[in-house]
């Protein structure tokens, strides 16, 4: 690039051309090809985390990674000139960290995510351990006992004699050999790692397979992830909608964004929603049903995919 630009303007007057003979060194363009690298980092965390995913469950993973990258680029010794601005960046991003770190929903997130559950807390943020711990439990109970008031236990007969004296042939009892009961053994069964999930694998997407296996922790799960790592998400839902709400709608309760957003991620992910928008879903269950729609449809999932390859692409370099 630089040997085009001299040849360029090579025999003409420094008069002539916007630099007027300012010649930059093949050092300098080094160190500007430097920086673009360092900035691109955030240009592509920026696209991550505005994606229409469930990107809370990434946010400690990303600001960690970053403040580690620029550690290292910090203690580099070809970067030596761009190392005044790197503390800076460091400072700013480990208060962000601390921030996200305060957030319930980011915590509960991260541990929601199959690739990570409890163990990246307890790796790289130790003293929230217990805290995250605590918080999964007692999200969990609480599902369990809004499910078991909405769905009473139904009354079992007792068996007869008969059955009773074939207990000893019953190798397979209902209940679990560790002692836990069924909706314990679940949270167990999660934190212990089974059916893992790469860190680039869809977490929603996991868990609607796998709500069979936790059908408790699936329902925390579906709520959890589909909070936004970032406001871009909620902006768009807003812009998206803009023909249906009203010109109010800066003034929605937090509950009534939370629902918006929760939906528009479930959307696209292809969960079926159900309770408080289940009249909601047979409308669109209806509406994909027509073909119009589905054209449509298709049609934004192209300008989607455009995203993600240009998301690519920015990786890629």
């Amino acid at each position: 690039m630089l040997n085009e630009e001299c040849d360029k303007y090579a025999g003409k007057s420094a008069a002539a051309h916007y630099f007027k003979g300012y010649e930059i060194s093949n050092k300098e363009w080094e160190d500007v090809n430097s920086l673009n690298h360092v900035l691109n980092e955030f240009l592509v965390l920026t696209l991550k985390m505005e994606g229409d995913g469930p990107s809370s469950s990434m946010v400690l993973f990303e600001y960690y990674r970053l403040i580690e990258l620029l550690q290292r680029k910090k203690a580099a010794p070809k970067l030596a000139v761009l190392k005044p601005m790197f503390n800076p960046m460091i400072k700013l991003a480990t208060k962000y960290l601390k921030i996200a770190l305060q957030c319930d929903a980011i915590l509960l997130a991260t541990m929601l995510h199959p690739a990570w559950r409890l163990s990246l807390i307890k790796d790289k943020f130790p003293e929230y351990s217990d805290i995250a711990e605590s918080l999964l439990s007692t999200s969990f109970q609480s599902q369990l006992a809004a499910h078991k008031k909405q769905n009473p236990p139904a009354t079992t007969t007792t068996t007869n004699a008969d059955e009773s004296d074939d207990d000893e042939f019953n190798y397979y009892p209902n209940g679990n050999k560790n002692g836990l009961s069924d909706e314990e053994n679940e949270l167990k069964k999660y934190n212990d790692g089974v059916w893992p999930l790469g860190r680039k694998g869809d977490p929603l997407l996991w868990w609607k397979s796998h709500s069979s296996e936790f059908p408790y922790l699936a329902m925390v799960a579906r709520d959890v992830l589909a909070c936004s790592g970032s406001s871009a998400t909620v902006e768009r839902t807003f812009s998206a909608a803009a023909d249906v709400c009203a010109p109010g709608r800066s003034r929605l309760a937090a509950a009534t964004i939370e629902r918006c957003v929760s939906s528009h991620v479930w959307l696209r992910k292809g969960i079926k929603a159900s309770g408080e928008f289940t009249e909601c879903q047979a409308v669109i269950d209806t509406a994909q049903a027509n073909s119009k729609f589905a054209t449509q449809l298709e049609n934004l999932n192209k300008k989607f995919q455009c995203h993600k390859i240009r998301y690519a692409r920015s990786e890629k370099k």
